[in-house]
């Protein structure tokens, strides 16, 4: 029956080339689309490792000495809308600037991002530790530099090894100590892969130009007016930007949205083109077919097998578009290298063939069932 339903698409192979050549590029397109969005969810649901609500970042140049910076800090925390703040390099999540380091000194070999912040980043930005934890005040006076790192950095570097107090040179010549383990820390964004982190205490060589203020839950945007008002005191200049997490994470996520919706866009079209191409040759070839119908039909054939025949006829028409398609689609990892593995790239083959399937056996549902009522008499009059 198979070969016969071939033989069928074969004597009417001009009038199914179009819809034979978009089912293949909607078999590319949906792949591209799946493959993308899965690959960008799988990151979106994996934890953070820290909190963005209700969080402000301050962002000011000036090299303020440390009697200012307390003062600063007493003066904020003081606000009966802000649970925590900390000073750091104007390195942050959703921020988009990033330090590196790495080497392989003693042994040790390593490629990080990291940061330098104060004693109570972790408390500003509400980050979970896995163990140990966060450094102190009292950790800057031991021989080492204390250092926090995340989950990542210890799968990656240190897995074979104990964690807490192992000691290595993050620079040549600095001697630093793990003392804590964070759970998660994706700074780079919400559909961005974690990358191994280290954050390690400020130094007065340092510009402690970011200012992470964490505020009560339920606060309103009017915080945003009594910073501004406090930091143009404080400072007696307005060289100062008060961003609020939120936005600035929204911001970072429409850089994903857009390339996604771009490309979801270009499916949902091409979808639709599919779903009236379908309708529309499956009536036109009815309305052609209705001496061959009746002819059947007279001959003993039942609705039922008429129904198969054209269902059939579009299902065998979409999996030879699918053989095309996935003949030139599993080359693609070979020719060039993929930001996603082969079990993504995978489950997007995979959905696009369920859901091109899908929509060819229910668009060609309407059209079978009226070629399965055509009467043997409609057949002859209309001979």
């Amino acid at each position: 029956m198979i070969r016969h339903y071939f033989k069928l698409i074969w004597k009417r192979k001009r009038k199914n080339a179009f819809l034979f050549a978009e089912l293949v590029l909607v078999f590319w397109v949906l792949i591209a689309a799946f493959s993308l969005g899965i690959f960008k969810f799988n990151f979106y649901s994996q934890p953070l490792g820290f909190e963005w609500k209700g969080v402000y970042r301050i962002y000011q140049p000036a090299r303020l000495d440390s009697l200012e910076l307390d003062r600063i800090k007493r003066e904020l925390l003081s606000f009966p809308e802000i649970e925590s703040v900390s000073y750091s390099v104007n390195v942050a999540p959703y921020l988009g600037n990033k330090w590196g380091n790495g080497n392989d000194l003693n042994g040790m070999s390593f490629n990080t991002f990291y940061l330098h912040s104060d004693e109570d980043y972790g408390k500003a930005w509400t980050i979970p530790m896995h163990s140990g934890r966060f450094f102190s005040k009292e950790d800057l006076n031991n021989r080492y530099t204390p250092m926090v790192v995340n989950k990542v950095f210890v799968d990656k570097y240190l897995s074979d090894k104990e964690v807490l107090g192992y000691k290595f040179q993050f620079w040549l010549g600095k001697e630093t100590e793990i003392v804590g383990v964070m759970k998660n820390f994706r700074f780079q964004g919400d559909f961005e892969e974690e990358s191994p982190f280290a954050i390690l205490p400020l130094n007065e060589n340092l510009v402690k130009n970011c200012i992470n203020i964490k505020t009560i839950p339920g606060t309103g945007p009017e915080i945003e007016k009594k910073l501004n008002d406090f930091f143009n005191s404080a400072l007696k200049t307005s060289d100062f930007n008060i961003i609020k997490v939120e936005d600035q994470r929204n911001f970072k996520n429409k850089l994903t949205y857009v390339p996604l919706g771009i490309v979801g866009f270009i499916a949902l079209f091409l979808i639709i083109n599919i779903i009236l191409g379908l309708f529309g040759i499956l009536r036109y070839n009815v309305s052609k077919r209705v001496p061959e119908i009746g002819l059947r039909k007279a001959l003993g054939a039942t609705s039922s097998s008429i129904r198969n025949q054209f269902t059939g006829e579009m299902m065998v028409l979409a999996f030879s578009a699918c053989v095309l398609a996935l003949a030139f689609a599993v080359q693609v990892p070979f020719l060039t290298t993929l930001p996603f593995g082969w079990d993504v790239y995978g489950w997007g083959i995979g959905l696009s063939c369920l859901i091109v399937f899908t929509l060819v056996y229910f668009c060609s549902l309407a059209p079978s069932h009226e070629a399965a009522g055509i009467l043997p008499a409609r057949a002859l009059h209309e001979d």
